[in-house]
């Protein structure tokens, strides 16, 4: 094999690294893919167990309502 050779097979895997470089930086900063990630993985987790995302939200309401109900009680 020539050095030509060589050095065209180098660059040629260099970019080929490169571009799945590329592809796994754009999958990890595209807001949108990782948006519709978590969403799947959040209803799987839901569909597998729904408990702890019921005492969750129980949890999440429980502290509005106290969070409104100090704001009235300040202001009144």
């Amino acid at each position: 094999m020539t050095d030509v050779q060589t050095i065209d097979e180098r660059v040629a895997q260099a970019r080929h690294e490169l571009a799945a470089t590329l592809d796994a930086i754009e999958d990890r900063f595209n807001v949108r893919k990782q948006a519709i990630r978590l969403t799947a993985l959040a209803k799987e987790s839901y569909r597998r167990n729904p408990t702890p995302w019921v005492i969750g939200g129980l949890i999440a309401a429980a502290g509005i309502v106290t969070a409104v109900t100090v704001a009235i009680v300040k202001r009144s």
